[in-house]
């Protein structure tokens, strides 16, 4: 079963009352052009009047005081910024496998050049819900999950790329109250990578939790640390992956789809059928994902249920050359069992060979 309605700007999409009048302002304007002070102002009073109405709803003082207002305003306008440049490029869902992500936990990526790296789109939205991954708890004790993560080339900065992670709350259900809706909160942070470019290697990796200054990085806990290293390191496997030819992914509709119109999607005798079957769904409000990872889940399912491994020897990329002396390609060097005699690997206990 393909549930999509957890990923950030499907949930942002469904959710948010002033989203037809923010979009039809930002109509044809490029990404930078969002944030321009004119443009930002504009944004944040109409968003700031929807925020007013639902508030004036809501039992007293439960948004917390100025603050915190002006805070989930602020939030609310960055939702924006993200969820306008997945749909100006396109709308590009992709959805991996759990096999295929515990395989990139195993595999480095920090010496890859960062021209190597061919982002498919300027935008786009990754999802890790299939690794089941606990990202924290919220202030009433619930427990919240790793959803995905929106990537973006930062349309100021060659070397920079920007992200937001996502969390969301399972089994939660749309409601008029969009404020404070666990359907429609969208948990998670922002955080960038940057890379040194007379180097071309990854430099630093960083994030600015809405709890810390821009010194935050000095203050992390070691385990917030080693969260957010493990995260980044998804991330870059997933984006090398998509940079190579490994896999051509499945693309498939969400559960509940219209199955006369997937079918005409799919399998359209013309590709004008297949087109405005295509625009019916996405006009239903449903959005078609890439999936990638189907094939191994057969050659990894023994891994867990027959013992058979005693720790992974780290994979990572390789720049090869490819063609001609000016062009390369990334070419994945998985990771492997050692041992498999031996039973199962050790949670965290990884080996590296040179």
């Amino acid at each position: 079963m393909l549930k999509n309605d957890t990923f950030f700007p499907i949930r942002y999409e469904k959710t948010r009352p002033f989203l037809k009048e923010l979009n039809s302002l930002a109509n044809g304007k490029k990404s930078a052009e969002l944030f321009q002070t004119d443009n930002t102002m504009i944004f944040q009073n109409i968003i700031f009047d929807e925020m007013v109405k639902a508030e004036e709803k809501l039992p007293i003082g439960i948004l917390g005081d100025e603050k915190s207002f002006n805070l989930k305003l602020a939030r609310e306008l960055n939702y924006y910024w993200f969820y306008y440049t997945w749909l100006k490029n396109g709308k590009n869902n992709f959805y991996f496998k759990k096999e295929l992500l515990t395989m990139f936990e195993f595999s480095d990526v920090d010496k890859i050049p960062f021209s190597t790296i061919k982002m498919p789109f300027d935008s786009f939205y990754i999802s890790f819900s299939d690794l089941d991954r606990m990202f924290g708890i919220d202030t009433a004790g619930t427990e919240i999950y790793i959803d995905g993560v929106m990537v973006v080339k930062n349309f100021n900065k060659d070397n920079q790329l920007d992200f937001f992670l996502n969390a969301f709350t399972k089994n939660s259900k749309k409601s008029k109250d969009w404020l404070l809706n666990k359907f429609a909160s969208l948990y998670g942070d922002w955080f960038r990578i940057n890379y040194n470019l007379d180097t071309d290697t990854l430099k630093n990796t960083g994030f600015i939790p809405k709890f810390l200054d821009n010194n935050a990085n000095e203050n992390l806990t070691e385990g917030t640390r080693i969260f957010f290293s493990q995260v980044v390191n998804l991330i870059l496997n997933s984006i090398c992956y998509l940079s190579s030819p490994i896999e051509k992914p499945r693309s498939a509709w969400p559960d509940g789809a219209p199955k006369n119109l997937t079918e005409k999607a799919q399998n359209g005798t013309t590709k004008r059928k297949r087109e405005v079957a295509i625009s019916e769904l996405q006009n239903k409000g449903y959005t078609q994902v890439k999936i990638f990872g189907e094939s191994y889940k057969t050659s990894n399912s023994n891994l867990e249920t027959k013992n058979v491994a005693s720790h992974w020897r780290r994979g990572h990329w390789r720049n090869q050359p490819f063609r001609t002396e000016n062009e390369t390609k990334l070419i994945w060097i998985k990771p492997t069992i050692i041992n498999k005699e031996k039973g199962k690997p050790e949670k965290g206990k990884i080996y590296n060979v040179e």
